[in-house]
């Protein structure tokens, strides 16, 4: 089972690197969070992605991300 989580996370972060890739010189929107730390509607967008992944293929998991903790309070 853990080789088969292992690959299944390996290839979320091949997929997760090109989405990121994809949208390198375009436009994207840039939030502060409450930590004064700066994160991207790209970033957002892929750790949902993710954890929508890791959800769907193993139900059994919980996946944390410091991304989606309270993404209301992000600040453009």
């Amino acid at each position: 089972m853990h080789k088969e989580i292992l690959e299944f996370m390996k290839s979320q972060a091949r997929e997760a690197g090109q989405a990121m890739m994809d949208r390198l010189h375009g436009d994207y929107q840039v939030y502060t969070k409450p930590d004064r730390s700066r994160v991207t509607d790209v970033d957002l967008a892929i750790s949902q992605q993710v954890q929508e992944a890791v959800a769907r293929q193993f139900p059994e998991i919980g996946l944390y991300s410091d991304k989606t903790i309270f993404p209301r309070e992000y600040k453009p």
